[in-house]
């Protein structure tokens, strides 16, 4: 069975700060950017994180490059 695939997309139009860090909480859809409430700013889509994803792309708007590291947690633990 070779499933489906979908295309989700969301935007967040911020600045991030060098070391800065955003966290996505899917459960209470919150954003937030170094602690901070930032869901002003994000749209399209919600994202969704589970086992079955199979690819993430983060870019940046400005062409920039970007580094950094991506933690799932499972909801039921």
């Amino acid at each position: 069975d070779a499933g489906s695939q979908t295309t989700e997309i969301a935007r967040f139009n911020i600045t991030l700060p060098p070391g800065g860090e955003i966290r996505i909480d899917s459960e209470t859809y919150r954003v937030l950017m170094n602690g901070d409430n930032i869901l002003y700013a994000q749209s399209g889509d919600w994202l969704t994180l589970t086992r079955e994803l199979l690819y993430v792309d983060i870019e940046s708007a400005t062409g920039g490059t970007l580094e950094g590291t991506m933690i799932f947690t499972e909801r039921y633990l």
